[in-house]
């Protein structure tokens, strides 16, 4: 996997979090949800 599949990968990821945790979802790693 190429750099830039990761980091969409990881941004879809990330965006699907907010969605799903509202504004907390962002931060999965200060927060332990």
């Amino acid at each position: 996997m190429s750099t830039s599949e990761t980091c969409i990968t990881i941004y879809k990821y990330e965006n699907y979090r907010s969605l799903k945790y509202g504004m907390f979802g962002y931060r999965p790693k200060l927060l332990p949800l």
